[in-house]
């Protein structure tokens, strides 16, 4: 097993590779392995924290509507477009900036704008996944991350703001 073999350089690739597409996420730092003996190895990774964010689960606790939706969509579609199958995709792994809310306008006219919206842990994720000629792949993780919001209580809030996701994931869509 050597260093490219490991889960952790593969994260710490994937991450760079996002970073130098502008995809927000956090930044690499610094990522190394040991071996324990033959057989087993111990990997990290140190990454930039990202300020001023919360999970989507803790978001949606008090705020919810279509626009950040419509953002979440478009963000993950941005990923897949680059070729990134997410291994985990979940609420926990999606990151809201805290002033998100206080960017929409007045009008409440469509927030198209991503940047706010950070995704983040790719353990276990892939790149060079061609989302034309894997489609079923790239939608097991809005599956998963549907069954993830399911799972902690938002079945009634992806009745009305599910399909604002998934307009915002088509939104990039070249399929």
């Amino acid at each position: 097993l050597g260093l490219t073999d490991t889960r952790s350089y593969a994260e710490f690739e994937i991450l760079n590779f996002l970073q130098k597409q502008n995809f927000n996420t956090c930044k690499p730092i610094i990522g190394w392995f040991t071996y324990q003996n033959a057989i087993f190895y111990r990997a990290s990774l140190i990454v930039e924290r990202l300020t001023d964010t919360v999970t989507l689960s803790c978001y949606l606790t008090t705020n919810s509507d279509d626009q950040l939706f419509y953002s979440i969509g478009k963000q993950i579609s941005s990923m897949h477009k680059l070729g990134i199958y997410h291994g985990d995709l979940n609420a926990h792994n999606i990151l809201i900036n805290e002033n998100y809310g206080s960017s929409l306008d007045k009008s409440r006219k469509a927030f198209n704008d991503s940047s706010y919206i950070y995704i983040i842990d790719f353990d276990k994720s892939l790149i060079g996944v061609d989302h034309r000629i894997f489609p079923g792949l790239m939608s097991k993780n809005l599956s998963r991350l549907k069954q993830s919001l399911i799972k902690l209580g938002y079945k009634d809030l992806l009745t009305t703001r599910w399909d604002s996701l998934m307009d915002g994931y088509l939104s990039l869509a070249d399929y």
